[in-house]
């Protein structure tokens, strides 16, 4: 930034002891040469004066707010209901909050950090569980997300950790590692393995194979949806997620 008004102080000075040279919008181009005469201070020129790229100095917050609903069919039952996510990002940082009607889980609301280098993206988070009920604790849990982009497809892996407070409960971690693609500019798909290890003394771990589906609508209007089945006895048989969210 110091730089960019160094080099139109420069200009400046040079139009004062030039009277020939007359740059009125001071990109460095001649108005008698400049095709785009009224470029802002913040543009970038190319030799016509025209506009090739817009410095932004102040960065925007991101808010992602995406409404789904769940469908998971158990060996004796089938649950539904609705689920809210909201997430408040700027910059590197994320803010995030989980709510569902689904009155056997709890609110999730959580900070993340994102790290990214060369063609590797990492995200750190950590959060609380907080109970509906009276009779369970907050509990913990922290997250580590690395995705590898590069031209054909995405590779990533996820891990997290459960800190429980609950009395009939243990620490438990979930481990989850696929591939996805843009199937077209639109669309984009992935298919991963995910193993949970139970939180409860007398349950068995658990194990999945889910399919994602994303769709860009336009700039911000997107639907994704999910499918997760079940690999052994003591996982859900199936569960659907279908969302639709809006970005701005």
């Amino acid at each position: 930034m110091r730089k960019h008004y160094f080099f139109l102080g420069l200009i400046f000075l040079f139009n004062l002891l030039n009277a020939n040279f007359i740059d009125i919008d001071l990109d460095g181009v001649e108005d008698s040469k400049d095709l785009c005469p009224n470029s802002k201070i913040t543009d970038i020129v190319d030799k016509n004066g025209c506009v090739i790229e817009t410095l932004n100095f102040k960065e925007k917050p991101h808010i992602d707010i995406l409404l789904g609903y769940s469908i998971k069919e158990y060996s004796n039952y089938t649950s539904k209901y609705a689920n809210l996510y909201f997430t408040y990002s700027y910059k590197d940082y994320a803010f995030n909050l989980y709510l569902t009607d689904d009155k056997d889980n709890d609110i999730e609301t959580s900070i993340s950090y994102k790290l990214s280098r060369d063609n590797i993206i990492s995200t750190f988070t950590s959060g609380l569980y907080i109970p509906t009920t009276s009779d369970n604790r907050v509990d913990y849990f922290t997250r580590l997300n690395m995705t590898y982009l590069n031209s054909i497809s995405t590779i990533f892996l996820d891990l997290e950790y459960d800190f429980m407070q609950d009395i009939n409960s243990k620490n438990g971690y979930i481990i989850s590692f696929g591939v996805g693609k843009n199937l077209t500019n639109n669309i984009y798909s992935s298919i991963s393995y995910r193993y949970i290890s139970s939180i409860y003394q007398d349950s068995s771990n658990e194990k999945y194979l889910s399919f994602t589906f994303n769709y860009n609508i336009d700039s911000n209007w997107y639907i994704s949806s999910s499918l997760d089945i079940g690999l052994n006895s003591s996982s859900i048989k199936r569960a659907v997620d279908f969302n639709i969210g809006y970005s701005y």
